[in-house]
This record gives C-alpha cells, sequence and structure tokens, in this order.
C-alpha cells in the first residue's frame, strides 16, 4: 500500500495515512457487500501485520527476527520479523475495538473482527522470542497472554461484536512434516506444542460472553 510506503518515508502524515486507510476500508466493505457476504472485515487495512496491532498496544512486547524463513519455489528465503516478549505482557487497551466500530458504522451486516490466534504469539520465534528473566517457560507466558485475550474478547464484545475469527498458522504449519522436523531442530516437541497451543486457545476462550461467536482461519504458510 503506498499509503504506507509514504508514511515511513515521512511523505505522508498520520492524517493523511489514516485517511487513505479509511477510504481502502469503505471499498473493501462496499465489494464484500456487492458479491452477498453477510460478514465483513476491514480488509486489515490498519495493519502493517496480522500481529502487529498486538505489539503497538499490548505492555511486554516488541519486533524482532523470526525463528523461521519463507522460501519460495525457486528456493529462494525470505526473513521476516515476529513478536518478541520482552516484559510482562498486559492488557492496558483495546487492540481492535476502534476497527471494529468503524466497521460496524461502514455496513448493515455483521462485522467479523480479526483478531491473529493465541499461537501466532509463540510460534514465529518459538521459545527464543521470551526473555527468559520474564517468564521461565512458554506455559507461563501462556498464562498471562490468555488473560490478554479474554480482557480484549471481552472488550470487543462490550462494544457490539457478537462475530470474531482467529487467523491461525501455527496449527496449520505443525501439520508440515518439514515443519515438524524444523521445530524439533529447536529442541521443542512438536506434539507438545501442539497440545500446549490447543490449551492456550481454550483459556484464551473461557468465559466467553453468551452471543459472541469466536471462528479460527487457518492459513498455511511454507518454510
Amino acid at each position: 500500500m503506498l499509503a504506507y510506503r509514504d508514511h515511513r518515508t515521512g511523505k505522508a502524515t498520520d492524517v493523511s495515512l489514516a485517511k487513505a486507510q479509511d477510504d481502502a476500508i469503505r471499498e473493501a466493505i462496499a465489494l464484500q457487500e456487492a458479491v452477498g457476504l453477510e460478514s465483513i472485515t476491514d480488509g486489515e487495512f490498519r495493519r502493517a501485520s496480522y500481529w502487529s496491532s498486538f505489539v503497538e498496544r499490548i505492555d511486554g512486547l516488541e519486533i524482532k527476527d523470526a525463528a523461521f524463513t519463507f522460501g519460495d519455489e525457486c528456493g529462494h528465503e525470505q526473513a521476516f520479523t515476529a513478536p518478541h516478549v520482552s516484559d510482562p505482557v498486559r492488557w492496558q487497551q483495546a487492540i481492535a475495538v476502534d476497527k471494529f466500530e468503524f466497521v460496524h458504522a461502514s455496513t448493515s451486516q455483521t462485522p467479523k473482527t480479526t483478531l491473529p490466534s493465541p499461537p501466532s504469539m509463540h510460534w514465529w520465534r518459538v521459545d527464543q522470542g521470551i526473555e527468559k528473566a520474564v517468564y521461565p517457560n512458554a506455559k507461563s507466558y501462556f498464562t498471562d497472554l490468555a488473560a490478554v485475550y479474554r480482557q480484549e474478547i471481552a472488550a470487543l464484545a462490550a462494544a457490539g461484536s457478537t462475530y470474531i475469527q482467529l487467523d491461525d498458522v501455527p496449527f496449520a504449519m505443525l501439520c508440515d512434516p518439514e515443519v515438524r522436523v524444523e521445530v524439533a531442530s529447536k529442541h521443542i516437541d512438536p506434539d507438545q506444542l501442539l497440545q500446549d497451543y490447543v490449551a492456550l486457545c481454550n483459556d484464551s476462550l473461557r468465559d466467553l460472553s453468551p452471543g459472541v461467536t469466536v471462528a479460527m482461519h487457518f492459513c498455511p504458510r511454507q518454510l
């Protein structure tokens, strides 16, 4: 998106970037309505990455290089970045309520609020993405992370959001034998990790407000 590039280089202001995002989202909503969709998203035009809002609004997170690289069919590898836990994670402000409210005001259909899945906030750097002085192991981090999700989902429900989608990559990738070998090479049992992710998701969805539906979108990626 050109507006993001111009904003990064100083050619666009915060105000002009926000206007470009608003215009793009309204176009995306109109397209979804035109083809008959009954659940409407904002097209994620306000995010540099599907997890970036978490890093921006949740205490305790920063960005470092991912533990994995992506490869294409020609064998070229592409590095990328991922969330890193540098301090205890705490919910201090809503992550997606303002995004929900914009879509809600712009459509007569059901707004679908999208969040990165809980495992996504660990997977891309796995255990090396957690400062040991902050959390001695992943499970202790997962306890606080699940609390963040419960608070965010409660805030969305209070704002009127009834359909929340968790966008997930880790579950799909852990079905890939090559990925499982890569995980094992980092001294992590992929089967145990999968079970830990299931427990994390269940803990994140405890005490779900009546009338709120949570779905999960699986998005496979190739290493």
